[in-house]
Parts: structure tokens; C-alpha cells; sequence
């Protein structure tokens, strides 16, 4: 089943050479997303969470227009996974910061022993809780990131490259990460990586064209 789902999408690329993209992201898969450099991956996956515009196409998150759901809950359930945290934050802080948001706040946040979890799966540990979010290095900035996304419990994550700053052993728990939570339950995973990764179910690419 296409969880996510677009036709015909071009985003908004003043003064440089557009594309048009079709595909969809199924249930229970990762989905690699493959081009040459500056072909507008990175743009395709903000322009699904509705974080870039676009000039034409359509989008539906199971079967149902994206003009039809308020963008907040658009990008909680179509979620694009940036990399950035709270310098002067706890990493704890930074984790649990989605959940003082309106969209959130009627939902109760995760226990801390399910976030150690999380970490311990990606091989950090739970200390780091602790710590201000500015003395991590970019390869455990970037899996908080991926933390805190998960516990907000979206449909479909969009991940640029997730692996880029990681050594060899935390991409593989990275790649048996992803893997656990794709097959736990009704969602994707659309992602760019020019090194590919363990786990990739399916593949497509985009190509920059006038």
C-alpha cells in the first residue's frame, strides 16, 4: 500500500533548471532516492514535507491531498529529518522540544527509559542525556535528530543523507535501526544516500531536466 504518494511535482527553483518527479513510498519500505549531484534530491524531500514550494504536481499522504491537512500535521506525519539541535540545550531538551508545540501537546511524551532505548539501538548512550547538545560531535547530533523524529511517531521519515557522518559500526546500527522501525507498523522511509545503506528495499531516481 502507498503510504505517500506524488505526481508530476516540480519545486520552485528560481533562475535554475526544474524537474518533475512521480513516485511513492509503500508501507514497510526504504525507498533510496538516487541522482547526480544537484539534481534536487535534497529539494524533492523538502518539497514533500512542504518545507520548499513547488510550481505544479500533487501530493497525497494515503490517498488524501495535502492541501487537505494543515501544515503542522502535514510535516509531523511527512516528516523531513534535519540534522540540527539546540547548542545551549540538553540533549534531553532537544529530544523531548517537539512536545511544547500545540500539535503535541495533548500527547504525553515519551518515557525516558524509551528514549535511552533509541539511543542505545543507534550506540549512544544513555548519559548523553545529560549533556548540552553543543559538545556533540555531527555524527551523534545527527542521530538525536533522528530520535526526537521518531518519537514523534510520523507516517514517513525523509532522511538526507543519515549515514554521511557516521563511522562503519554506526551505520550499521543505523541501517538495523531503520529497518526495525520501517517494519513496525504502517510506515517509509524516502531517503538520500550517495554511499546507498543496508536495509534499502527499493530504489529510484530523479534527473534534472529543463
Amino acid at each position: 500500500m502507498a503510504l505517500l504518494t506524488w505526481k508530476n511535482l516540480v519545486p520552485s527553483l528560481p533562475q535554475v533548471k526544474s524537474f518533475s518527479s512521480s513516485g511513492e513510498v509503500k508501507a514497510n519500505e526504504i525507498l533510496l532516492l538516487q541522482g547526480p549531484s544537484g539534481a534536487g534530491k535534497t529539494t524533492l524531500l523538502r518539497a514533500l514535507a512542504r518545507l520548499h514550494p513547488r510550481e505544479s504536481g500533487s501530493i497525497w499522504l494515503n490517498e488524501k491531498p495535502c492541501e487537505d491537512v494543515p501544515p503542522p500535521r502535514w510535516r509531523r506525519s511527512v516528516h523531513y529529518v534535519a540534522p540540527r539541535v539546540l547548542a545551549n540545550a540538553t540533549v534531553l531538551e532537544n529530544i523531548m522540544y517537539p512536545f511544547q508545540f500545540s500539535i503535541y501537546k495533548k500527547e504525553t511524551p515519551p518515557p525516558r527509559m524509551t528514549v535511552a532505548l533509541f539511543l542505545n539501538e543507534l550506540g549512544l548512550d544513555e548519559g548523553i542525556l545529560a549533556q548540552k547538545a553543543r559538545t556533540l560531535s555531527g555524527g551523534e547530533a545527527a542521530r538525536v535528530a533522528l530520535v526526537r523524529a521518531i518519537l514523534i511517531e510520523p507516517v514517513v521519515l525523509l532522511l538526507d543523507e543519515p549515514a554521511a557522518p557516521l563511522d562503519e559500526k554506526a551505520k550499521e546500527n543505523l541501517a538495523s535501526f531503520l529497518s526495525r522501525w520501517v517494519a513496525d507498523g504502517e510506515r517509509g522511509i524516502l531517503l538520500v544516500s550517495h554511499q546507498g545503506m543496508e536495509g534499502v528495499t527499493r530504489t529510484m531516481s530523479i534527473n534534472k531536466t529543463q
